[in-house]
């Protein structure tokens, strides 16, 4: 085994993970990876004058299991005379609380600790035990996910204050060398479940791969070293443009449209993420479709927006991409976003709605088309289109955002209820009101659209006349 340690160690080297001195937090979990790791570090521990202090973190969730975990940790640190720090969470309620999955939780859990122990102890680098295995997973699951080169690369052997001198080894491979250094392991009764994500590649999507070629591993770390060159290549080409173009004052970045148009494709949406990440500082969450959706707002009409996870808004202006966060919208946003349509309801038209939120058509039915009862109604009507009684409209009807006053009538008696009092039921967030398009008749909406439309305006056996109108949405599922 005396070959695995030495290429761990040339591999160390020759990406500059470890160096004399360093002052490392390892992250212990007790599973093989994690124990491989001590192991290493604690071998070459005097070669390199290095600190190691471990960090064992227990989730909360495996029970016995969890206990049996910590205890083979602090005693297998112990027998090295390495120290252990054992930190304790909830993941599953934190999980809740911040609407992750456990997975996400208790990674961001784990790396908080991290940090934290590095800082208390003044120790400069952060040590985990990815493997060839995890680097697989992850290439494999961003390529589900969605994600741009970035995420194609795999993982890094060095970010921040995070290395991983293990990304050289497969597990295979790590298990060997535990079994040659006679030291055990413990197993995770999680890493078997096919729930977890990550889980279902590692036990079903990889083997799979290999029956089609033995060799699939192989390939894909290959192909991800491809990818990260070219992606470094790229990135330092958009880096030029975006210092070059870019407008970045407090909450917002501007990117001219015709400079960005002048720009290669791939160029120009990395300068977008680029633009993202200055305002959010990480790109989790910002798919592909996101930035092709973004992408295509530089060939459309100003007004039309994408609205982003974590808030952010972009929007096409005359001349400008405005990227910026919802909450700090100016009062001109502000008041573009709540322009009005007004509807003529005596003759059919279409009209195009503003902030490209699609077109509003009207159609007046003939005198001669049927009444239909409430059931059938119900089943031929969606989100998108309402039949009215056009004997109950009683002024120009006005395509709008929410004001103070509005009110729908929900029942056949004509009760008034609060359009507030609605938005609160139907659980539609403060931030996402002043979004909402109405159609109303003064203070009476008639139809809160992609939702419900009024009682006051049903079709009933005593219509004579009908109106159909209908809301094409025409712009991306995102907005």
């Amino acid at each position: 085994m005396k070959l695995i340690e030495q290429k761990i160690k040339d591999y160390v080297i020759n990406n500059d993970i470890i160096e004399r001195g360093d002052r490392i937090v390892v992250g212990v979990s007790g599973g093989a990876d994690s124990v491989c790791l001590l192991v290493w570090l604690n071998s070459v521990k005097k070669d390199f004058g290095l600190y190691i202090h471990a960090v064992h973190i227990h989730h909360g969730i495996r029970g016995e299991e969890a206990d049996r975990d910590m205890c083979f940790t602090k005693e297998l640190c112990e027998s090295f005379g390495i120290p252990c720090e054992v930190r304790k969470y909830d993941v599953l309620a934190y999980a809740d609380e911040n609407a992750m999955t456990a997975e996400e939780a208790g990674r961001k859990l784990r790396y908080l600790a991290f940090e934290e122990i590095r800082a208390e102890h003044d120790c400069n680098k952060i040590a985990v035990a990815h493997h060839k295995d995890d680097s697989v997973e992850t290439i494999l699951f961003n390529l589900v996910r969605g994600t741009g080169a970035k995420g194609l690369r795999g993982i890094a052997p060095v970010s921040d204050m995070v290395v991983r001198p293990l990304l050289v080894l497969s597990r295979t491979e790590i298990e060997e060398y535990l079994i040659d250094h006679n030291v055990s392991w413990c197993t995770d009764s999680t890493n078997l479940e096919e729930e977890y994500s990550r889980n279902k590649i590692r036990h079903t999507v990889i083997p799979a791969l290999k029956e089609i070629n033995e060799r699939a591993v192989e390939h894909i770390l290959e192909s991800g070293v491809i990818i990260g060159d070219l992606f470094r290549y790229v990135l330092s080409e958009a880096n030029k443009c975006f210092f070059d173009i870019a407008k970045v004052s407090g909450n917002e970045v501007l990117l001219p449209v015709k400079e960005l148009l002048l720009e290669e494709p791939v160029i120009r949406r990395e300068v977008i993420r680029l633009a993202i990440e200055t305002l959010v500082h990480t790109l989790k969450d910002i798919t592909a479709r996101h930035i092709y959706n973004i992408e295509l707002l530089l060939f459309g009409q100003s007004g039309r927006f994408q609205m982003l996870p974590y808030g952010i808004m972009v929007v096409r202006e005359q001349a400008h991409l405005k990227i910026y966060p919802e909450q700090h919208m100016s009062e001109t946003d502000c008041v573009n976003q709540t322009q009005d349509v007004e509807i003529d309801v005596t003759q059919e038209g279409v009209y195009e709605l503003p902030f490209g939120m699609g077109r509003f058509s009207v159609a007046l039915l003939p005198e001669s088309a049927e009444v239909f009862d409430e059931n059938t109604l119900k089943n031929m009507e969606n989100m998108y289109t309402k039949r009215m009684d056009c004997d109950k409209i009683k002024g120009a009807l006005l395509l709008r955002t929410r004001r103070s006053g509005d009110y729908l009538t929900v029942n056949s008696g004509q009760s008034h209820k609060k359009l507030k009092e609605y938005f609160i039921e139907q659980k539609i967030p403060v931030t996402q009101r002043d979004k909402v398009l109405l159609l109303a008749d003064g203070s009476h909406v008639l139809w809160v659209l992609g939702y419900r439309m009024s009682d006051g305006c049903k079709i009933t056996s005593e219509t004579t006349r009908q109106i159909e109108f209908r809301w094409i949405k025409d712009f991306t599922e995102e907005q």
